[in-house]
């Protein structure tokens, strides 16, 4: 008692800091009892979320409705967008339909679903197009036919007759051609002499006997490798979707007004590269033209998809042929020369024209304000490019 009264303010403080800690520590406690609960309903709260993203979502029926529409909307645009990619007969499978009656669409899906039933392993293309035929209206079939082969002769050099029609036909509802190794060879060195001709504006020579006279240099078109060897089997298809590009290649070139290739090559192989459906051959082509005409051809490649052709074009080089600042040196060099050689009667003061013309100031004379830099056109363009193909609907025959 002593030492309390003697330390009465320690004593008071002491007490009221001990009540103090007290309280605080019933705070303390209070408080993490709160945050423990706080914690254990956000786990539980985290818990409820990953269950309900796990859940499939259950629309309204008003939804259901918009999403089965912007549905079918989208697969309607990603068929004319797939369409725009290497479907070269459209054209000519168009004019097919319409004969018949059809729309396009309703031709190739009716086409696809007889495949999907009726093509078995080691079944002929050429019987079951047969047999397909026989589904349409036949009152209509053969000007059906002849519409479709003028559609395609329009659009090739080579001879389309009743000998390889079912071939262009089967092609256009979605079966990659093909032939045998020697007829392949064959097309090869046809096409070969057909673009070169298209290209030169040759025609053809005949002898006195009415036969073709090979007499003409044909152009190989990166294709030379078949001068020695037989395409490979599985090969063939690939070739003929090369050819199909090159052949647009050559038409555009001629549309452009440029008649002359120095060389052409495939930058990725015969099989190109296929990606998620979609195969892409890759090609760099150099040319030889006014800078007018490259600029067609390009602006051409460019706007292919608007005829279901689409080309990438990687880059493009140019090389102007003509030096004219040499030439025009050489030219006033020469001139000058023969001038100042030139024999004059001391007694003639009149002067020549082009000496009064040098006599005059610079902006007065004949020549000002012509180019002297540019005047020739004439380029060598080397364009390199990629042929986009959509084959992930292509149909296949089982051997």
């Amino acid at each position: 008692m002593e030492f309390v009264k003697k330390n009465m303010v320690m004593v008071v403080v002491l007490s009221v800091a001990l009540l103090i800690g007290i309280g605080l520590s019933y705070m303390t406690l209070m408080k993490h009892r709160d945050m423990t609960k706080s914690m254990h309903e956000v786990e539980k709260i985290k818990e409820e979320i990953k269950s309900l993203i796990k859940q499939k979502p259950a629309p309204l029926a008003e939804n259901l409705k918009r999403i089965k529409e912007d549905r079918d909307v989208f697969d309607k645009k990603l068929k004319e967008i797939k369409c725009l990619f290497g479907q070269p007969h459209k054209k000519a499978l168009g004019a097919f339909a319409q004969t018949l009656g059809l729309t396009e669409d309703e031709l190739l899906k009716s086409f696809h679903t007889f495949w999907k039933k009726e093509a078995k392993k080691g079944s002929n293309e050429f019987q079951l197009l047969i047999k397909f035929k026989s589904t349409l209206p036949q009152e209509k079939l053969g000007a059906a036919m002849n519409e479709f082969t003028k559609a395609m002769q329009a659009s090739t050099v080579e001879i389309v007759d009743q000998s390889n029609i079912d071939t262009f036909i089967l092609a256009a509802l979605g079966l990659p051609r093909t032939m045998s190794d020697v007829n392949c060879k064959t097309y090869i060195f046809a096409m070969q002499r057909g673009l070169t001709l298209k290209l030169t504006g040759s025609k053809e020579k005949t002898s006195g006997s009415g036969e073709t006279a090979f007499d003409i240099v044909k152009f190989p078109f990166g294709f030379s490798e078949y001068d020695t060897k037989m395409p490979l089997y599985e090969d063939i298809p690939f070739i003929m979707k090369h050819w199909v590009m090159l052949e647009d290649i050559v038409n555009r070139l001629v549309s452009a007004d440029i008649r002359q290739i120095d060389s052409v090559s495939k930058l990725n192989g015969l099989a190109g590269e296929e990606d998620k459906g979609f195969v892409k051959f890759r090609y760099s082509i150099t040319i030889t033209g006014d800078m007018d005409s490259i600029r067609k051809f390009v602006n051409s490649l460019q706007e292919a998809y608007k005829e279901n052709k689409i080309y990438i074009i990687k880059d493009v080089s140019l090389d102007k042929l003509v030096d004219e600042a040499k030439k025009i040196t050489e030219t006033r060099h020469t001139t000058t020369t023969a001038r100042e050689s030139a024999p004059r009667d001391p007694r003639d003061k009149t002067l020549k024209p082009e000496e009064e013309d040098e006599k005059l100031p610079f902006n007065q004379r004949r020549s000002y304000g012509s180019r002297i830099l540019g005047v020739s056109k004439i380029c060598k363009a080397v364009i390199e490019f990629e042929y986009v193909i959509y084959t992930g609907e292509e149909l296949k025959v089982k051997k």
